[in-house]
C-alpha cells in the first residue's frame, strides 16, 4: 500500500474552495487506476487523462476524488483486482467481452473512438510486393496472420475463416514476422509509427499499404459490479467529453501523426465482423469515428 500511497494525485479543486471560502466540504470519493506506465504509445497515460477528464466534468455533481495509481500492474493483475474488487472503484479501460457481464460493469462510451477496431500489417520485406496484392477479405483467407496469446482480436480472426499463428511473448511477433514464420503481423492504427522507431533496426520489417481491417473493437472503462454509482459518474463525464470535443481533441494530441503515419486514406477497407458482441451496450456506436476523420 505504501508503495500505492506514493503515486497518490490528488485532484479535487472544489477542496481548496471549500478551505479558502468557507463552504461546506463535500465526501471525497477515492478511485483507483493502473499507473501511467511509461511506454512510447502513451497508452496508459491516454486512459488516465481521459478518465481524469471524465470525473472532473462531474465535480459539480459528485463532488472532490481522488485518484490513486496503483503501479507496475501486469493486464492479468488489472483483470484480477476488478474481479475481485480488491480496490474498492478500481477503474481499468479493457476491450469488451461478453464474458465480463458477471463480474464487471462499464461505462458504454468507447474511450477510443473505435480507433484500436482498425489495423494495418506488418509483413517481411521480401512479402511485401506480394502483400499489397490483398485488397478483400477472400485474398486474405489464404494467408497466416500472427497474434500474441489471449489476444482480444484473435476470436475475430479465426471467426472470420482467416488462420492465425499465436505466439507467448509479443517482442517475438516481430522477429517471427521477419522470418516468415506468418505472412502479416497487424497492428493498431497508432502502433506502427512509434514501433518502427522502436524494432526497425533490429528487424527491418515493411508495412503493407494496399489494406486496412475494420472491425468493432470497443473499448470501455470498467469497474466490478459494487462500484455502481462510481461507473455512472464516469459515464456522464465521458459522454460530456465526447459530446463537447474535449475527448476526441486530446486523442488527436496524442496520436495524429502516428494515425497520418499509415496513410488510411490510401487503403482498401476490408470489413471483419465481431462475434463477441451479442450483450454490448449499443450506445458506444453513436461515437465511433469515421475513418477518414479518427
Amino acid at each position: 500500500m505504501r508503495a500505492v500511497l506514493s503515486y497518490l494525485l490528488v485532484v479535487c479543486p472544489l477542496i481548496l474552495t471549500c478551505l479558502c471560502g468557507g463552504v461546506s466540504a463535500q465526501q471525497t470519493t477515492v478511485f483507483y487506476t493502473p499507473a501511467k506506465e511509461k511506454n512510447e504509445d502513451g497508452r496508459r497515460t491516454y486512459a488516465h487523462n481521459l478518465l481524469k477528464m471524465a470525473l472532473d466534468k462531474t465535480v459539480a455533481e459528485y463532488g472532490p476524488y481522488q485518484l490513486i495509481e496503483i503501479p507496475n500492474l501486469s493486464i492479468k493483475r488489472m483483470h484480477l483486482i476488478a474481479n475481485s474488487d480488491e480496490y474498492k472503484n478500481f477503474i481499468v479501460k479493457f476491450t469488451y467481452s461478453d464474458s465480463y457481464q458477471e463480474d464487471l460493469i462499464y461505462a458504454p462510451y468507447p474511450a477510443e473512438f473505435g480507433g484500436m477496431g482498425y489495423r494495418v500489417c506488418f509483413v517481411a520485406p521480401e512479402f511485401l510486393q506480394e502483400s499489397n496484392k490483398v485488397t478483400t477479405l477472400a485474398e486474405l483467407q489464404k494467408y497466416t496472420i500472427g497474434q500474441g496469446i489471449n489476444w482480444p482480436d484473435i476470436k475475430i480472426i479465426r471467426a472470420n475463416n482467416i488462420n492465425v499463428t499465436e505466439v507467448q511473448y509479443n517482442k517475438s511477433l516481430f522477429s517471427m514476422t521477419d522470418k516468415g514464420r506468418f505472412d502479416f503481423f497487424c497492428r493498431g492504427i497508432t502502433e506502427p509509427g512509434w514501433e518502427m522507431k522502436k524494432f526497425g533496426r533490429d528487424f527491418p520489417l515493411a508495412l503493407n499499404t494496399s489494406f486496412v481491417l475494420r472491425y468493432n473493437l470497443p473499448r470501455f472503462f470498467y469497474t466490478n459490479k459494487k462500484n455502481k454509482a462510481a461507473i455512472k459518474r464516469i459515464a456522464l463525464g465521458l459522454k460530456r467529453a465526447l459530446e463537447d470535443g474535449s475527448a476526441h481533441a486530446y486523442y488527436q494530441s496524442l496520436y495524429k501523426d502516428y494515425i497520418d503515419y499509415v496513410q488510411l486514406e490510401k487503403r482498401t477497407i476490408i470489413d471483419l465482423e465481431n462475434p463477441d458482441l451479442r450483450f454490448i451496450d449499443s450506445t458506444y456506436q453513436n461515437y465511433i469515428i469515421p475513418i477518414n476523420k479518427i
